[in-house]
C-alpha cells in the first residue's frame, strides 16, 4: 500500500516529492546537510527582515516628501489668505502649489531612487525656506515648528533612504 501523506518544504511549505533535491518554489536543500537547511532557513529569515525594513523605510522616505509637500500646499493657502497685494498672493499660492506637485512626485520616484529622491527633496526644501527668508526675513519665524518638523522628518527620510539603497543592493533588488 502506497503512503499518500503530503510532504511539504520546511521553509515555505510548498507540496514537494520524495523525489525532489530542492524546493522548486524557495530552494531549499530538501537533501542538504543539516547545516546546509539551518544555514538556509537563516538566510531567508535576514532577508524578510530585511523586507520588512526595506518597506517600512520607503514609507517614511514618501512620508516625508507627502510632509513637505503639504507644508507648501497650508503655507500657499496661509499666503494668499494673509497678503494684502491680489496679484502677489495669488502668485504664491501657485508658486506653492507647484513645489507641492514637485514634493508629491518625488514621493514617487522614491521606489525607484529612494536616497537621491529624498535628499533632492530635502535641498529642495531648504531652498525654498531660503528663498521665503530673503523675500520676507520674518517667515523664518513663522510656523517655526511645523518648519523644524518638516526637516526632522524629512532627516529621518533620508536615513530611510540611505537604508533602502543598503537594502537594494544586498537583496539585488532593481
Amino acid at each position: 500500500m502506497q503512503n499518500n501523506a503530503t510532504i511539504l518544504c520546511d521553509a515555505c511549505f510548498t507540496k514537494i516529492s520524495e523525489s525532489d533535491i530542492t524546493c522548486d518554489k524557495c530552494g531549499y536543500p530538501l537533501k542538504g546537510t543539516p547545516a546546509a537547511q539551518k544555514k538556509f532557513i537563516a538566510n531567508k529569515n535576514a532577508n524578510e527582515i530585511d523586507h520588512y525594513t526595506y518597506k517600512k523605510d520607503l514609507k517614511i522616505s514618501v512620508r516625508a516628501l507627502y510632509l513637505a509637500a503639504a507644508g507648501c500646499i497650508i503655507t500657499g493657502v496661509l499666503q494668499y489668505g494673509s497678503d494684502s497685494d491680489e496679484e502677489l498672493k495669488f502668485y504664491a499660492l501657485i508658486v506653492n502649489l507647484i513645489f507641492a506637485f514637485v514634493f508629491v512626485a518625488l514621493g514617487a520616484w522614491i521606489p525607484k531612487k529612494p536616497l537621491s529622491a529624498i535628499l533632492v527633496g530635502t535641498m529642495l526644501y531648504g531652498g525654498i525656506q531660503v528663498l521665503n527668508l530673503l523675500y520676507d526675513p520674518l517667515t523664518l519665524t513663522r510656523n517655526i515648528i511645523v518648519k523644524v518638523a518638516i526637516v526632522v522628518v524629512l532627516i529621518r527620510g533620508i536615513v530611510a533612504g540611505a537604508n533602502i539603497d543598503k537594502v537594494k543592493k544586498e537583496l539585488k533588488i532593481q
